[in-house]
């Protein structure tokens, strides 16, 4: 059942946003896939995010990226009247394992790196969230900007390292497989 399972989640047209795998997290993925025991469901290698609305449902993006962002990447946002957040995600990976054993296994590799990773089983699926620390949220707008320039580079300077951060994690994670 797992494996077909696994074989008709892979070959699933991707439904993200960007349409395919984040560059960065690319390798990971493709290492994790390679295992009989394990298939991702999900990935974001973690990204830097302008965005109306806080609850899932009422988010807007007005800008992201999955790379390093500079000042005039903030500033060149149209501002409208809903409060603006400065968001700086970090990396998640959904991984589904063929039993709880096997996800186990997975997690007491991971979990040095990636301590926020947990297993979360339903009736039918075990899955392991690998998830990172990282991250960064602050509302910047709301119609004029709430903060100046100086605090602006701040916020992308910390969040371009801790997005650094995540890109070594996911290296560092990817060379134990």
């Amino acid at each position: 059942m797992f494996d077909k399972l696994k074989k008709d989640y892979l070959e699933k047209e991707d439904k993200s946003k960007i349409g395919e795998i984040d560059k960065e997290i690319k390798e990971l993925v493709d290492k994790i896939n390679s295992f009989d025991d394990y298939f991702t469901t999900s990935s974001c290698s973690g990204r830097i995010v302008l965005q109306t609305g806080e609850k899932k449902s009422e988010v807007e993006w007005v800008k992201v990226s999955h790379d390093f962002v500079d000042l005039d990447w903030v500033k060149g946002v149209e501002l409208s009247s809903r409060l603006l957040w400065f968001r700086m995600e970090p990396m998640i990976l959904h991984v589904a394992c063929s039993s709880v054993e096997k996800a186990q296994r997975l997690l007491d590799k991971v979990q040095p790196i990636f301590k926020k990773s947990f297993i979360q089983t339903t009736r039918n699926k075990v899955m392991v969230e690998i998830k990172g620390s990282e991250c960064v949220v602050t509302p910047v707008a709301n119609g004029k900007w709430l903060v100046d320039d100086k605090y602006l580079k701040v916020l992308v300077e910390e969040g371009n390292k801790k997005l650094e951060r995540t890109r070594e994690k996911i290296t560092e994670l990817c060379a134990i497989f």
